[in-house]
């Protein structure tokens, strides 16, 4: 009997351009430059720290009360890279885990998902992607949050961890299977291990 890989892969710093959204955000409320480009942002907390925590509560609130901001956030995958995932997804199981919050959420993603010709995603609303990963015993996973890099090291130490890489997660590096700049990368390297 062939063992299916369970794989999971993060939306935001992953699949979809969430920097690039909130420095438009930051932009257009308060006409205050940010780095758009993840390569470019190297704290985490950056964007908090550039624009105060008050103005970042806004900032979220508006994200929140506006369900278009998630599905219109640009791909960082290609379509190539899209249509390779959908194959894992069709021949593996495939979850989607985001720590998104905000009302109807699940579906926009899922739709954004399926709007990059994803059919069928499954999404997990949570930020407890540790927990995640060892309840549903994940063989791979590939993420950015160094939170949640360390949750994931932390609760699920049989799943390999594939840290996209960023100039803001640099410190957890050492907690990773392996570093990749691409989810291409990523896939490259699931795909060699047989199940």
């Amino acid at each position: 009997m062939v063992k299916l890989k369970r794989i999971i892969i993060d939306i935001d710093g992953v699949l979809a351009d969430y920097n690039g959204g909130m420095a438009q955000v930051i932009m257009e409320l308060y006409n205050i430059e940010v780095p758009s480009n993840g390569k470019d942002i190297t704290d985490w907390y950056q964007y908090r720290n550039t624009i105060g925590r008050n103005l970042w509560k806004d900032v979220w609130k508006f994200v929140n009360d506006n369900p278009s901001f998630m599905c219109n956030l640009n791909p960082l995958a290609s379509p190539y890279e899209f249509s390779r995932i959908e194959s894992l997804n069709l021949n593996n199981d495939l979850y989607f885990v985001t720590n998104r919050a905000s009302i109807g959420i699940k579906i926009i993603t899922e739709k954004w998902l399926m709007k990059h010709n994803i059919s069928y995603p499954t999404v997990i609303l949570s930020k407890h992607k540790g927990l995640i990963a060892a309840g549903l015993e994940a063989d791979f996973i590939i993420e950015d949050s160094p939170k949640n890099i360390i949750s994931i090291y932390r609760d699920s130490p049989k799943t390999k961890i594939y840290l996209m890489s960023y100039p803001y997660n640099k410190e957890v590096e050492y907690l990773a299977t392996k570093c990749v700049n691409s989810i291409g990368e990523f896939l490259d390297d699931i795909n060699k291990v047989k199940s």
